[in-house]
């Protein structure tokens, strides 16, 4: 490990801490890289069971560290400072940016100060994507129509972004498919419970990192920030097929378009997350959900990952097809037999993950 990224194995718990608690653990190159790079472990790991991911100091995540991204641009222009010119903002530009020793973060809340609130409302969380697969499959004459009628239609030219599609091959600073995207996915699709302990703010990617996981905890203290729009960019780490699912695709739109922060209390309303306690217990809290999950049917809970993945991209039928799929898998596992003679014997279960 590096220091940006913490690895600690507790049993069958992996606690994967963001560790750039000066800058608010915003995301540099080499920490995603590095977070990839641990999140596979986890996955592959045998010997763990449940993954928990946090961070380090004040903050969960404030997203993309904006010096970095200034840098890059900056390198990226015509040699006089200036930005790229025809294609657009690069990808990426999740949220925050250096931490409080330099200027503050775009977009996050400054250090101390209480973030504001949202409208409450919101509807239950669905699925997410299939596991190991693109993020979203979107209904016929869906969301992915309307977009691309809108970017290559008949309206085109009043649409700011036609101009600036790039094309041919990834441009240089499209940190969204070489960091954000495999990120995601790997929360995603890893066959083991996941669980965000959001410490602090979790802004622009950080928020999406958080809403990839399978279960969220906040500390009192906690904020979320859509903070995209306020460096001039869309949502990206996901956030536009998690968000509309956990909150609902109008209050979605709301909180991306208005990027105002949203309080713990506010996103359980909003169902953003699971559960909302005192900043001191948070540890202990989310600690023992994680050791509760690992000592579970971890079989059970990959077959559920599953079926809720592709669920999300496929209709009633598919997915009725997918349940007994993964049922009929599940059903030849030593975990059911022995869970199931043990019912009969009126025992407690012990799982083994197989």
């Amino acid at each position: 490990m590096t220091d940006s990224v913490r690895w600690d194995l507790d049993g069958a718990v992996a606690t994967i801490t963001l560790n750039r608690p000066q800058a608010r653990n915003a995301l540099t190159a080499e920490l995603k890289t590095e977070l990839l790079r641990t999140l596979r472990q986890a996955g592959s790991s045998p010997e763990v069971r449940a993954v928990l991911i946090t961070g380090a100091g004040q903050a969960f995540c404030a997203g993309q560290d904006l010096r970095e991204h200034a840098g890059l641009l900056e390198a990226a222009g015509s040699g006089d400072g200036s930005a790229p010119a025809a294609a657009g903002p690069p990808a990426g530009v999740s949220s925050a940016g250096a931490g409080p020793a330099g200027p503050p973060a775009a977009g996050a809340p400054p250090a101390g100060a209480p973030p504001a609130g949202a409208p409450p409302a919101g509807a239950p969380p669905a699925g997410a994507p299939p596991a190991g697969a693109p993020a979203a499959q979107a209904p016929q004459g869906g969301a992915s129509a309307v977009g691309s009628a809108a970017a290559d239609g008949p309206g085109s030219a009043g649409n700011p972004l036609a101009a600036g599609r790039p094309s041919g091959p990834p441009a240089a600073l499209d940190t969204v498919r070489e960091h954000y995207n495999p990120l995601v996915m790997a929360i995603r699709s890893m066959p083991k419970p996941v669980i965000a302990a959001v410490n602090g703010v979790a802004a622009g990617a950080g928020a999406g990192l958080a809403f990839a996981c399978d279960i969220r905890i906040a500390a009192r203290g906690a904020s979320f920030l859509m903070a995209f729009a306020r460096v001039g960019l869309a949502a990206d780490t996901g956030v536009s097929w998690t968000l509309p699912r956990l909150a609902g695709a109008g209050r979605a739109a709301e909180l991306l378009m208005l990027a105002e922060p949203i309080r713990a209390p506010l996103a359980l309303e909003l169902g953003l997350v699971s559960q909302v306690v005192e900043d001191e217990d948070l540890p202990v809290t989310a600690g023992a959900l994680a050791a509760r999950l690992a000592a579970g049917p971890t079989a059970a809970y990959a077959g559920i990952k599953e079926q809720l993945n592709y669920a999300a991209g496929h209709g009633l039928a598919e997915a009725l097809e997918k349940e007994a799929e993964v049922q009929a898998a599940l059903g030849r596992t030593a975990d059911h037999q022995a869970a199931t003679l043990a019912f009969t014997r009126k025992q407690e279960p012990r799982f083994l993950g197989r």
